[in-house]
This record gives structure tokens, C-alpha cells and sequence, in this order.
């Protein structure tokens, strides 16, 4: 059959791109960290203050930067992911979400962020059932130092979230082509590689980043150059990625 992915946006805000991936990021650790005793993750998050957040990921705190963060969490917000296949006749689509809900600082007053050190008891982000649900059954350890230094390196950050994932929930030694369907190339998105050389230099490129940060990363380019070859692994001792630059 034929797959579906179409992700949908509030018209006014657009699309989640570049550094949004801090929301669910920071949504995420939040819940792990608040996971209760049965492993359950609890829907309801609360935060005192926004500097809270962008102290996570080192950022200025200050108006503009408030400023940013606010549309950051709209557009996460306000983004729909539908995707199935269609086989035949018939439509299989799931439609998901990262949050159900959100009281946060910033809708007390939408065009005039709090300037910083302001406190507000009653931020809240209610987290959709199904973004629950997957983080309760995949929640791989991610270093936040990574996440805030590949801000403006998109390709670099995905790639590293990406290969996170893979090496935690593999269960044996497995060769990821990086061409085709299924391929690497496919599975991170990447657009803009006309040649195969290319985005093969690419992916060794980010993968030395990675190493830089995660040196036990069980991952490594096939001699022939097709294939990524990934064990498990988990992403749990890590140097600064500040030694790359």
C-alpha cells in the first residue's frame, strides 16, 4: 500500500521547524522525571516559571527570547500529525498529537512576555494521551547539553535524536541501508542530496559528531559505504558536544 504522512498546522503560526524540537524535548524530560512508581507517565505537567525552560537549554533570558519560546510552544501546539496507508480501497490513518492542552504564561498577556524573575504558580501542559503512551514505552536518555548546542544545526541534532532511538531499541546488530525504502536518508527526512555521495559524507559527518558527544556509540558506516550498522546502545555517558566545534 501506499503511505500516508501529512502534518497539519495552525494557519497562523505555521509549521514546527529547527530548534521547536525543544518542546517536546523539554515536555518529555519533565514527564520521566515525574514517572510514577509503575512506570506510568502522568498527562499533567507544572512548571513554576518560564525561565525554567530556557535555563535547560542555556538561553538568554530575556523579552525576545521569551518571545521566541512562546511561538515555539504555539506551534508545537497547534501542529496535527495524520499518518496510515491506504491499501486499496481501504484507509488506515491515525491522527496524533503532542499536547491536549496548555495554561502558560505567556496567554495572561499573548503580545507582552513577563520580563524575567516573573513567578507564576499555575503553568500547565497537558500532554495527549497518546504522547503519554510513547513516551512510557520509549523514553531513551538524551543528553539536553546536545539538544541546546545543535539548536542551529538541525541535520546535526535530528540525526543525533534519531540514532538515539535506533541504537536503544535494537535488539541485535542490524545494517540500516542508507539509500531506498526504509533507508536512512527516508527514515531522517533529509532533503537536498541529488547524490548519494553526498548525503553518504553527510551521515559520516554527523556521526562524528555524534561520537564527539557519545563516544560508546555502537554505530558505524558499512565498509561498502550502503549500510549504517547499529547495535544497542544507550546514550548515557556523554561529553560535552561543545568539543566538535
Amino acid at each position: 500500500g501506499d503511505e500516508v504522512l501529512d502534518i497539519k498546522a495552525d494557519p497562523e503560526f505555521g509549521l514546527p521547524f529547527g530548534a521547536d524540537i525543544q518542546v517536546p524535548i523539554w515536555a518529555t524530560t519533565k514527564a520521566v522525571r515525574n514517572m510514577q512508581p509503575d512506570g506510568t507517565i502522568p498527562r499533567l505537567i507544572e512548571f513554576r516559571t518560564a525561565a525554567e525552560m530556557l535555563k535547560t537549554f542555556g538561553l538568554p533570558l530575556d523579552g525576545r527570547t521569551y518571545k521566541r519560546m512562546q511561538e515555539r510552544f504555539l506551534r508545537v501546539f497547534g501542529a496535527t500529525i495524520q499518518h496510515g496507508r491506504t491499501t486499496g480501497s481501504r484507509q488506515q490513518i491515525m491522527r496524533v498529537h503532542y499536547f491536549d492542552s496548555m495554561d502558560l504564561w505567556f496567554t495572561r498577556e499573548l503580545n507582552t512576555p513577563p520580563l524575567p524573575g516573573d513567578d507564576f504558580n499555575n503553568n500547565r501542559i497537558v500532554l495527549s494521551e497518546s504522547f503519554a503512551h510513547d513516551i512510557e514505552r520509549y523514553h531513551p536518555p538524551i543528553e539536553l547539553s546536545a539538544v541546546a548546542e545543535w539548536s542551529d544545526a538541525p541535520g546535526q541534532l535530528y540525526f543525533y535524536l534519531w540514532l538515539v532511538w535506533r541504537c536503544y531499541v535494537a535488539t541485535k546488530q542490524t545494517a540500516i541501508p542508507l539509500f531506498g525504502r526504509g533507508g536512512v536518508m527516508e527514515q531522517c527526512g533529509a532533503k537536498g542530496y541529488d547524490e548519494h555521495r553526498k548525503f553518504r559524507q553527510m551521515v559520516k559527518r554527523w556521526l562524528g559528531g555524534v561520537k564527539a558527544a557519545w563516544p560508546e556509540c555502537p554505530a558505524e558506516v558499512s565498509s561498502d559505504g550502503e549500510y549504517l550498522v547499529i547495535e544497542h546502545g544507550a546514550a548515557i555517558k556523554q561529553r560535552s558536544p561543545r568539543q566538535i566545534r
